[in-house]
C-alpha cells in the first residue's frame, strides 16, 4: 500500500508542475508608483533628529508628506524623545531644519515613551501601494501626485479610537478632486473624495535672504495697551502694533492661546476706542525656518485667526483686510554672519502686525 501511495504522489507532483497555478487578481503584486518614499523619509527624519540631540530609538508622532513619481517630495515630522519634540521638515531642494520644544507634561512623556520607535514604523509604502489599487479597482486614474498624512493617538484620544491613521490622498487624472484612501491600524476603511493642496517647491538653491529695513518708526507708548508684550510704533501716517507669534499661538499652530486673550482684549479696546473710526490692516510674518510656502500658509492662517477673534468680539469685517508674508519681510536676522541660527532674531520674525492708517 505504501508504494501505491507514493506512487500516486509522485504523479500528482508531476501533473502540477506541468499547470502552474495561475495568480488571480488578488494575488497580482501591485505596483507602488512612490517606491519605498516613506521608508526613506523616516530614515532621514530620524537621522536629523538625532544630529540635533535625539535618541536613535526616537517615537513618531506624525508626519505629511509630499510625492511626485518617485523623485521629488517634501515631508513634516513631528518626532518626540522623553521630554523632547523634534519638528523636522525637509524638501527635494535639500533644504532642511529641526525645531525643538518641550514637553511639561509627565503623564504625555510617559505615554510616548510606549509608543513604538520611528524606525520600526514600517510597510507604510506597502499601504500606499494598496491605496492606489483601490483607486484603480473604482475606476480612476491617478497621476503622480500623491499626499500623505500619518498620525498616532495621544494620551486623550478615546480608547475605542485608532491608534494608527494613514490618509493617502490620490490626484485623479482629468479631475479637479482626490481620491482619499483611509487606513485604520493599518486595515483599510474606505474611499471618499477630497480635495488636494498642491504646494511645489522646485529643487533650486535658497533665495538670499531679504534686506533687513534700515528706516525705523519711533516706539511709543498707548495708555490703553499695558501688556509689556505688546510693541507700538507711529509716524505721520500710520500706528502699527506688533504682537509676537509667540504669546498669541502654540507651536506651528494658529489657535489663539488662551492666555493670549488680554492682550488681544487691549488691542480691541485700541481699535474700538481711540482708533475707532480708522481702517486697519493685519500682517501675518515667520522666520525663514521651514519650507517657504508652508511659512507663507502659515502667516496667512495667523492672521486670520487675529482678525476672526476681534471680528467675533464686535470689530466690523469690513473695517480690516489680511496680508501674509510668511519669511519675506524680517525685522532682525534669522541667522548670525557665521550662517549659525539666530534664535533671538528668529523670534522677532514671528509676529502679528496690525497697521492702522491715520
Amino acid at each position: 500500500m505504501n508504494h501505491v501511495l507514493r506512487y500516486l504522489l509522485v504523479r500528482m507532483v508531476a501533473v502540477l508542475m506541468l499547470f502552474p497555478v495561475i495568480p488571480t487578481a488578488a494575488q497580482k503584486p501591485v505596483e507602488n508608483k512612490s517606491g519605498d518614499a516613506i521608508a526613506r523619509a523616516i530614515q532621514k527624519a530620524v537621522a536629523l533628529a538625532t544630529d540635533h540631540g535625539a535618541a536613535v530609538d526616537v517615537r513618531l508622532e506624525r508626519f505629511t508628506g509630499t510625492i511626485v513619481g518617485q523623485a521629488y517630495r517634501e515631508w513634516d515630522f513631528s518626532l518626540r524623545d522623553d521630554a523632547t519634540i523634534y519638528r523636522v521638515r525637509f524638501d527635494s531642494s535639500s533644504k532642511a531644519q529641526v525645531l525643538k520644544r518641550s514637553e511639561k507634561h509627565s503623564d504625555v512623556r510617559e505615554y510616548w515613551s510606549t509608543v513604538r520607535s520611528a524606525n520600526t514604523v514600517v510597510d507604510l509604502d506597502e499601504l500606499v501601494a494598496v491605496a492606489q489599487h483601490k483607486v484603480l479597482d473604482a475606476g480612476f486614474t491617478p497621476t503622480d501626485y500623491t499626499y500623505l498624512k500619518y498620525g498616532v493617538a495621544g494620551p486623550r484620544v478615546h480608547a475605542k479610537a485608532p491608534r494608527e491613521t494613514l490618509e493617502v490622498f490620490l490626484e485623479i487624472a482629468g479631475e479637479k478632486k482626490a481620491r482619499r484612501a483611509i487606513f485604520h491600524d493599518r486595515q483599510y476603511r474606505g474611499l471618499t473624495p477630497a480635495k488636494i493642496i498642491k504646494v511645489r517647491i522646485p529643487a533650486a538653491p535658497q533665495l538670499p535672504q531679504p534686506e533687513i529695513p534700515t528706516t525705523e518708526m519711533p516706539e511709543v507708548k498707548i495708555p490703553e495697551i499695558s501688556d509689556p508684550n505688546i510693541l507700538i510704533q507711529e509716524n505721520d501716517h500710520m500706528v502699527m502694533i506688533t504682537l509676537w507669534s509667540d504669546i498669541l499661538f502654540d507651536f506651528d499652530k494658529w489657535d489663539i492661546r488662551s492666555d493670549a486673550k488680554d492682550a488681544l482684549g487691549q488691542i480691541l479696546h485700541v481699535l474700538t476706542g481711540r482708533y475707532a473710526k480708522l481702517p486697519f490692516e493685519i500682517h501675518g510674518h515667520t522666520d525663514a525656518m521651514g519650507i517657504e510656502a508652508y511659512n507663507l500658509n502659515l502667516s496667512k492662517q495667523r492672521a486670520h485667526a487675529v482678525k476672526d477673534w476681534l471680528v467675533a468680539h464686535g470689530i466690523e469685517g469690513t473695517r480690516t483686510s489680511v496680508y501674509s508674508h510668511g519669511e519675506l519681510q524680517p525685522v532682525a536676522p534669522n541667522s548670525n554672519a557665521d550662517g549659525t541660527d539666530n534664535p533671538e532674531g528668529r523670534q522677532m520674525n514671528r509676529r502679528v502686525d496690525i497697521r492702522i492708517y491715520k
